[in-house]
């Protein structure tokens, strides 16, 4: 797992208060609409570590993926933070999730 994290992500994530011993988990969630249709929810998640998850500690930020979502997301994705978009989410080819905010 490879995360390129932004200088403008990496000033709101260092400014962002995480709980002792949590990270900002890259959290995807499939929401069943019925019929055949899902949806993917990305969302940022303060969260504890768990032993199965990649693990990210850069520049003194910790960013967690479990299994699921690194299957979903792939292995390079892009983080970047805009003031009137809120954090990005991205690959090389397209643009993931954006507007995202990190929950307490």
């Amino acid at each position: 797992m490879n995360i390129d994290i932004r200088q403008a992500a990496l000033v709101q994530l260092r400014s962002t208060p995480i709980g002792e011993g949590k990270g900002v988990r890259i959290n995807v969630q499939e929401v069943y609409q019925g019929g055949c249709g899902c949806e993917r929810v990305v969302s940022l998640v303060q969260s504890k570590t768990d032993p199965k998850d990649g693990v990210v500690c850069a520049y003194g930020v910790t960013l967690l993926m479990d299994d699921f979502a690194q299957q979903i997301l792939g292995d390079h994705l892009i983080l970047n933070y805009a003031p009137l978009v809120g954090f990005t989410l991205a690959t090389t080819e397209q643009t993931i999730a954006y507007g995202l905010h990190v929950k307490g």
